[in-house]
């Protein structure tokens, strides 16, 4: 089953569940920039609907490993479809800013959280040895809806009112309830009609003897409940009655608590990582640099419009920018699975994380200074460049430091992606409202993206310094032995 022929058709699966809804955040100023301003939404309400879309989104992906183990990953996609559309869809006839920042905020946020998380849940599943080409493939397909849904866009803007827009840009979202008909509800490989049979007796003969003790169970409790009963009768400790209906309650309330989804999906996650240090700021990083680049994606239409740049120059932009992404995408995926890399690093795909941050930051500052529409649009396009190269590398990085734990890692690791996101967000907004440019804005990312970067590369300096001394001490005691 991994890295087989049906893995790559998991690979066009998450390709489809995301290639429509992941541009809708980057193309909140383009695609609902007339809805706003139609119902009055300022700058800081625009920034509270983005940060409770990526709190939701971030806290929604905590709950999809225990729920496909549950259920099925296919059951996942499909909330995650049913989700997106439906947030689309209530925001097209939102009439104040309160109804516009739920949906979008909840609704939308969680779908886009359920389909995100699933789609690399399954590919890291799927794929071992190809898993840097069959990542790159994913976003470079999911890049390629950006490219063209701004186009798309643009010209429905120019022939139909705003929410007959949403409305067909929703019904083009429709289009991820076809990832769940590609993902197998059972991923066990299929068996032949002889070993089919065989194990039809095998489990009948399994049933009888279950059956067989559990009768022989059932009658040793009963004997000994009788016996119970009549010592604590002798007793007078507790009446018979009694018992029997304290034993019932609690037999009721454990039911009702099994069969609650939330519970066992909550206990089913691996809380004990919270303990490890090195855990917490990894988390911590990977979450906080997730949020600036979410941030920045939804602020390009409107620093594009403070460049002076026209709609059809951003909207132009946009899709330039998510063809090339698209295309840098899949060609570091292939980077990022180079023999030499593994060979020359223990974490390649940490050390190729960690470079895309700090390029990042250089084309955050180049952008600050950048005039007309050449020169924003190179700026775009290497800011985007960095991205990819941190979403594509972004799950394998924490593949690479809690391989056995990946799911409550990116889960638990979102939980912080969440609260930094009511954090960061409303800093983001008021950068706004007190400045009529973006300079201060791009400058606070970019300084804060630095922070991540130096402390990061810190981290890696200190842990390898300890373990050459460890190993040195070592081989000092194994010397005098």
């Amino acid at each position: 089953m991994v890295d087989s022929g049906y893995s790559w058709v998991i690979v066009a699966a998450a390709i489809i569940q995301m290639a429509c809804n992941t541009p809708v955040l980057q193309m909140l100023g383009l695609l609902f920039g007339p809805k706003l301003e139609e119902i009055g939404c300022t700058k800081g309400e625009e920034s509270a609907a983005t940060s409770l879309y990526l709190f939701s989104w971030a806290l929604s992906t905590l709950f999809v490993g225990p729920l496909a183990q549950l259920r099925s990953a296919r059951f996942v996609s499909l909330c995650s479809a049913v989700l997106c559309a439906l947030g689309l869809l209530i925001c097209a006839f939102a009439r104040s800013p309160v109804q516009f920042i739920l949906p979008f905020g909840l609704i939308a946020g969680c779908g886009m959280g359920f389909g995100s998380l699933n789609s690399v849940l399954l590919i890291n599943k799927y794929f071992k040895k190809r898993i840097g080409i069959a990542m790159g493939m994913y976003v470079c397909g999911t890049g390629l809806g950006t490219f063209v849904m701004p186009q798309v866009v643009k010209i429905l803007l120019q022939n139909f009112d705003i929410e007959t827009v949403i409305l067909i840009y929703t019904a083009i979202s429709c289009s991820a309830f076809f990832s769940p008909v590609l993902i197998r509800s059972d991923n066990k490989p299929k068996e032949g009609k002889e070993m089919k049979g065989k194990v039809r007796i095998m489990d009948l003969l399994l049933l009888a003897e279950i059956t067989k003790c559990k009768e022989l169970e059932e009658k040793d409790a009963e004997n000994n409940n009788v016996e119970k009963k009549e010592l604590l009768e002798k007793e007078g400790m507790i009446k018979q009655d009694e018992t029997i209906k304290e034993e019932n309650g609690c037999n009721k309330c454990l039911n009702f608590f099994n069969r609650l989804y939330f519970f066992r999906i909550f206990f089913m996650i691996k809380w004990s990582l919270v303990k490890s240090p090195r855990f917490v700021f990894v988390a911590l990083a990977g979450a906080s640099f997730f949020n600036f680049y979410l941030l920045f994606y939804s602020e390009m239409a409107g620093i594009c419009f403070n460049k002076g740049l026209s709609v059809t120059e951003t909207a132009d932009i946009i899709a330039i920018c998510g063809g090339t992404s698209g295309v840098f995408r899949l060609v570091l995926g292939f980077v990022s699975d180079l023999p030499w890399l593994a060979r020359k690093f223990v974490q390649p795909k940490t050390f190729l994380y960690i470079g895309f941050i700090a390029s990042f930051v250089i084309t955050l500052v180049g952008l600050c200074f950048s005039e007309g529409f050449v020169e924003v649009l190179i700026c775009m396009i290497l800011a985007l460049l960095a991205v990819s190269g941190t979403v594509v590398n972004g799950s394998i990085m924490m593949r690479e430091y809690f391989e056995e734990d990946l799911s409550s890692a990116i889960g638990i690791s979102n939980v912080f992606r969440a609260i930094l996101a009511f954090i960061q967000g409303p800093i983001i907004g008021l950068l706004k409202e007190s400045f009529s440019d973006y300079t201060p804005m791009l400058l606070f990312l970019a300084g804060c993206n630095l922070i991540i970067v130096t402390l990061w590369y810190s981290e890696r300096f200190f842990s390898k310094t300890t373990q050459r001394t460890m190993t040195k001490e070592k081989s000092f005691v194994s010397v005098d032995q």
